[in-house]
């Protein structure tokens, strides 16, 4: 019942199907703070789970409509799904993320998005957003907007120790495509943030800091796309215990986002 191929014009564009996403990779900052250890249970949510709703409409000449419901067990949430499949060869993904109340398992949440795997031909990215160096929701304001063209290669900043990584916010769609110029837009009803990175954020986890180093990074097969509705500031009041400042945090609650997928050529 999930999205595991969009093809435009005969070439693949997924390589995984979009997964929910609510892990980062802890930055210096979150280890300082304890982020790792309060957020652990949102590491591997995908690993598990129950499909509790599955149903396709079709308006005939116009488009094709799928709900699916699915629960994640490991923090006792709901997430839904509904694809609107329409003759233009778009698709858009409306989501609905639920934390019932009085759920003790999520404390905070280090992000609220989408992550899935790209086929690594499509190595060039372009964004209409913040840029062109990476940026956070708590730090932007030397990251101006405007229309960005880079590489997956050169959105890594190789920090010594691996952490959450290239981030750009205020997004309004971003493209990655291949030498010919085809590929896949995203764009979403609201502003968002992106990353488009050759490593996963599993690969730039730490289990405590200074355990990995950049050079211990091999370059993953497909490029990892991280597309966040929303995604926690990194701090800096201090590294050895402060949170981020509380309107750039994530509290737990129930959050609606879309993102719609576009082929390009």
């Amino acid at each position: 019942g999930a999205l595991f191929s969009y093809q435009f014009q005969g070439n693949e564009m997924l390589s995984q199907a979009p997964l929910p996403q609510f892990w980062r990779a802890p930055v210096d900052n979150d280890f300082g703070c304890g982020m790792h250890r309060r957020t652990r249970h949102l590491r591997n949510t995908n690993e598990k789970t129950e499909l509790h709703k599955f149903h396709i409409e079709s308006v005939p000449g116009k488009k094709i409509i799928v709900e699916r419901t699915t629960y994640l067990p490991s923090i006792e949430c709901v997430f839904d799904w509904t694809y609107t499949i329409t003759t233009d060869g778009s698709v858009k993904m409306d989501c609905f993320f639920f934390v019932p109340p009085g759920n003790t398992l999520v404390k905070e949440l280090p992000r609220v998005g989408l992550y899935l795997k790209i086929p690594k031909i499509y190595d060039q990215v372009e964004w209409l957003g913040a840029g062109p160096h990476e940026n956070y929701v708590d730090r932007k304001e030397a990251a101006h907007i405007g229309l960005y063209k880079s590489t997956v290669q050169e959105q890594y900043y190789p920090y010594i120790s691996p952490q959450e990584n290239g981030n750009k916010e205020e997004i309004r769609y971003v493209n990655l495509y291949d030498s010919k110029g085809n590929g896949l837009r995203i764009n979403s009803d609201s502003l968002f943030s992106f990353s488009a990175l050759p490593y996963s954020p599993e690969a730039l986890t730490q289990e405590r800091r200074g355990s990995k180093h950049t050079i211990d990074l091999k370059e993953e097969e497909h490029t990892s796309l991280c597309l966040n509705y929303k995604q926690m500031g990194v701090g800096g009041v201090n590294s050895w215990g402060e949170f981020p400042l509380n309107h750039y945090r994530i509290m737990p609650q129930s959050f609606a986002f879309s993102f719609t997928f576009v082929g390009i050529k």
